[in-house]
C-alpha cells in the first residue's frame, strides 16, 4: 500500500505593490478594495480573501455541498474546527458544491473584511467555478481564490445576522494585511526545484537569448515527498501563438493510477483537462511521457499537472478528481511556459560588484546588485526602465522592500501608474497612483514566495498617447483585481517582475547566516528578461 498527501502548485507571475506614501506631486493614492460583500449575512466573521493563484491553504475536508438556495457553511467551519485549524473558508463555487479550505496561522490571519472573493478574480476568470459567489452571506470563493473565515470556539456559534466580531473582541480594522501577521509552516525548500539551469544559450547583439523552459512558481501542500521535479515538463517547440511540450511520469516509479494535464488547447481559448488513467486497474508507468500543443497569449501559457497520490486499492476511475486537487489524495503542480525565447542583456563588466568588498565609509543603503530585479514579461512596445524605476531598499527571506520611481519620462506626469503585489501570504494589493511625477512615488514591502525566496511584482503604466510617453502598441489590460477606470484607448502598458529576496550578489558567508544553499545565488552575469 501507497499513501501520500496532496500537493498544490500554484503558477502565477504577478505579486503587487502599495503600502508607504512617500510623496513627488501625488494627488491620488488610493488602495483598490471591494469592502463590501452582498447578499444576507452571515455569523461567521470574514477576514478577507486569499492570494490569487496562492490559496494557501493547510488541509482540504469533502466538498461542501448546496442545493438551490440551501447551503450550510457550519459543515465546513466544523470539519475544520474539530482539526485544530483556526480560519475556513471556501474555493472554487461549482454547480452542486464547493471545495472546503481550512488555514492555520500562528497570529491573526488579518484584518476583518467583508468581501465577494470571487469578484476578484484576475484574468483567468472562472475557469470551472461557475457556481454562486455568495450564499448565506456569505463568500464561496472563485477560481484560484478562496475566502477566509474565523473559527468560533467551541460552543460559540457567532452573532447571526453580523459578520462583525462580538464586541469583547479586539480587531484592528485597517485596510491593510500585515505581513508579518500570517504563516505557513514549511520545513525546507528544495533548492533544486526552484533553480533553473540554462544549458544552451547564444548571443546576438547585445542580447542573450535563452531557450524558453517551464517556470515553477509555488507549491504548497506535501511538498517534501512531491515536489516539481525539473525534468518533468519539456518544451518541445513554441511561437507566438503555440507551445509544444511534453510530461513525463517521474515520480512514482512503482506507477500511479491517474496523470492528467490542464491547458489552454481550443480554437477559441477553450480549456483542455487530458487524463489518463487505465481503464483496466492499470496504472501509468515510471517514464510514460505524452506531448501537448496549447495556446499562447502574451507569450505565455499556463499549465496544470496532477496525479493521485493516495491508496492505490481506493482509486475510483469514475469519480477521480482528474485536474484539480480537492483532497489529500491528489498532487497539483502549476506551472508558466514562456511561448518564445527569452532575450537577457548582459552587464557591463565594468558595472559588476567587486568580489571583496573595499573600504569606502559608512554604507549608505542596500549595495545595487542588477540581477536582483528581472523582467519577466513586458506587454506592450514601451521599454522598461530596468536600473530605476525598481530599487531594492531591504532583503530577507520572508520579504523584500523596494522603492518604486517614476523613470519613464522627465518632461510630464505620468496619468496613472498602478502596482500590485503580494503583501501577506493571503492576500495580495493594487494601489493606483495619479499624475506621478519624475522619482519616488512609493515604498513598498512584498511577501516572498515560501518555497522560494522570490517576490513577484506587477507594473502597469498608463499615460496619454499625446504626452509621447507610451505608444499605440501599448495595448495591455490593468489586472482585473485593481478595478481601474480609464478613457478608451488610452495607451497601457504592464510590465511583470521577479524580484530576489535574497541577493544574487551575496557571497557564501553571507548566505550561510541566512541558512540558505549557496545554489540559490548562482547565476550568469545576466540582467533583464524579456521577450524576445
Amino acid at each position: 500500500m501507497r499513501y501520500t498527501t496532496a500537493v498544490v502548485v500554484f503558477v502565477t507571475t504577478i505579486i503587487f505593490v502599495g503600502t508607504t506614501t512617500t510623496a513627488a506631486a501625488i494627488e491620488k493614492k488610493t488602495p483598490l478594495r471591494n469592502s463590501s460583500a452582498r447578499g444576507l449575512v452571515s455569523k461567521y466573521v470574514q477576514h478577507g480573501c486569499t492570494s490569487y493563484y496562492n490559496t494557501g491553504y493547510a488541509f482540504r475536508p469533502p466538498n461542501t455541498e448546496y442545493d438551490g438556495d440551501q447551503f450550510n457553511p457550519d459543515i465546513c467551519h466544523n470539519a475544520c474546527r474539530d482539526e485544530g485549524y483556526s480560519y475556513f473558508g471556501f474555493e472554487c463555487p461549482m454547480t452542486n458544491d464547493v471545495h472546503c479550505q481550512c488555514y492555520t496561522t500562528s497570529e491573526s490571519i488579518g484584518p476583518m473584511e467583508d468581501a465577494n472573493c470571487k469578484e476578484r478574480v484576475g484574468n483567468d476568470g472562472d475557469k470551472h467555478c461557475t457556481g454562486p459567489a455568495m450564499m448565506m452571506g456569505m463568500s464561496l470563493g472563485g477560481a484560484d481564490m478562496g475566502s477566509i473565515y474565523e473559527v468560533n470556539p467551541v460552543g460559540d456559534t457567532g452573532i447571526e445576522g453580523s459578520t462583525h466580531a462580538p464586541s469583547s473582541v479586539s480587531t484592528s480594522q485597517h485596510s491593510e494585511f500585515n505581513s508579518e501577521s500570517s504563516t505557513h509552516h514549511h520545513s525546507e525548500f528544495n533548492s533544486d526545484s526552484s533553480t533553473h539551469h540554462h544549458s544552451d544559450f547564444h548571443t546576438e547583439g547585445d542580447c542573450v537569448e535563452i531557450p524558453p523552459e517551464p517556470i515553477w512558481k509555488e507549491t504548497i501542500g506535501n511538498v517534501d515527498e512531491y515536489p516539481y521535479a525539473e525534468d518533468a515538463i519539456q518544451i518541445t517547440s513554441q511561437g507566438s501563438d503555440s507551445i509544444t511540450f511534453t510530461v513525463s511520469q517521474i515520480w512514482f516509479k512503482e506507477g500511479t493510477p491517474m496523470i492528467a494535464v490542464h491547458y489552454d488547447g481550443g480554437d477559441d481559448g477553450e480549456e483542455f483537462c487530458n487524463m489518463n488513467a487505465p481503464s483496466d486497474g492499470g496504472l501509468v508507468k515510471f517514464g510514460f511521457t505524452q506531448e501537448y500543443t496549447a495556446n499562447c497569449l502574451h507569450g505565455f501559457t499556463d499549465i496544470g499537472v496532477y496525479f493521485f497520490a493516495g491508496y492505490l486499492d481506493g482509486f475510483d476511475v469514475e469519480g477521480c478528481e482528474s485536474c484539480s486537487a480537492t483532497n489529500m489524495d491528489y498532487v497539483g503542480h502549476y506551472l508558466t511556459l514562456p511561448c518564445v525565447s527569452l532575450c537577457e542583456e548582459p552587464i557591463d563588466p565594468a558595472t559588476e560588484i567587486p568580489s571583496e568588498a573595499t573600504s569606502t565609509g559608512a554604507p549608505t543603503g542596500i549595495a545595487p546588485c542588477p540581477e536582483d530585479v528581472t523582467l519577466l514579461r513586458k506587454i506592450g512596445s514601451t521599454q522598461f526602465p530596468v536600473d530605476k524605476a525598481v530599487e531594492i531598499v531591504s532583503q530577507d527571506t520572508k520579504t523584500v522592500t523596494v522603492k518604486l520611481n517614476q523613470a519613464w519620462t522627465s518632461t510630464t506626469a505620468i496619468d496613472q501608474i498602478y502596482a500590485s503585489y503580494k503583501d501577506s501570504l493571503f492576500d495580495r494589493n493594487c494601489f493606483e497612483t495619479d499624475n506621478v511625477e519624475e522619482g519616488l512615488y512609493d515604498t513598498v514591502t512584498i511577501t516572498c514566495n515560501i518555497m522560494s525566496p522570490k517576490a513577484y511584482l506587477e507594473i502597469c503604466v498608463v499615460d496619454e498617447l499625446s504626452h509621447d510617453v507610451l505608444s499605440e502598441d501599448d495595448k495591455a489590460t490593468i489586472p482585473k483585481c485593481c478595478h481601474p477606470e480609464l478613457i478608451p484607448d488610452t495607451p497601457i502598458v504592464c510590465y511583470s517582475l521577479e524580484i530576489n529576496c535574497v541577493s544574487e550578489c551575496m557571497d557564501v558567508t553571507q548566505q550561510r547566516k541566512l541558512k540558505l544553499p549557496s545554489s540559490l545565488s548562482s547565476s550568469p552575469s545576466l540582467r533583464t528578461r524579456t521577450l524576445n
